[in-house]
């Protein structure tokens, strides 16, 4: 009985570590198109020509990747209900390798906001971060750029990752209470 608790314990705080991970990560390049139709808006990304910007420095999961080359999936949506039309959401946005290691992030549909005109795109949208296809982490990302000369957007992406902060303690609890119980069992058999 006592391995049985030990396993579940030990479960309990691998599983209530598997998650956290934060950070953010600036970005830097081209959007290659930006066009505006009534129900569709498409963006898409002059790859290459994407890198993570050094300052803002990143931080947490990302430091030190400075400098590395991004790659971005260009999307339609819908500007009207924010929808993804294209590609299937959620999907790769972007993605970048350095030390040895994967970094990606994957858009969720609909955007959680949209506004496009001949001067300015901003855009922004929840989804998942990842290291290496292991550790997936609820982040955010937007783009905010401005006309440099006609159609030509320089623009900014930034993603940042918020720990999980409360389902992994709750889980931690549970697993601790229900060894409690285990005891209390084990100690009512024995007297």
């Amino acid at each position: 009985m006592k391995k049985i608790i030990l396993a579940v314990l030990a479960t309990a705080f691998v599983t209530a570590q598997a998650y956290a991970f934060s950070g953010s990560v600036f970005m830097s390049g081209q959007v290659a198109t930006h066009l505006n139709n009534p129900n569709s808006n498409t963006v898409t990304f002059k790859n290459p020509g994407w890198t993570v910007l050094a300052a803002p420095a990143p931080d947490g999961a990302y430091t030190g990747t400075a400098g590395a080359a991004v790659t971005f999936t260009g999307f339609t949506y819908n500007p009207n209900t924010l929808a993804i039309i294209t590609p299937t959401a959620p999907f790769q946005l972007w993605s970048f390798a350095f030390g040895g290691h994967t970094y990606t992030f994957d858009l969720n549909s609909p955007l959680t906001s949209a506004l496009s005109n001949s001067n300015q795109l901003l855009l922004g949208g929840s989804g998942t971060a990842s290291i290496d296809g292991a550790d997936p982490t609820a982040a955010v990302w937007s783009l905010e750029s401005t006309s440099g000369g006609g159609f030509k957007f320089t623009a900014t992406s930034s993603t940042s990752t918020v720990p999980d902060g409360g389902s992994a303690v709750a889980l931690l609890g549970i697993a601790l209470a229900g060894i409690e119980g285990a005891r209390r069992m084990i100690r009512a058999r024995k007297a």
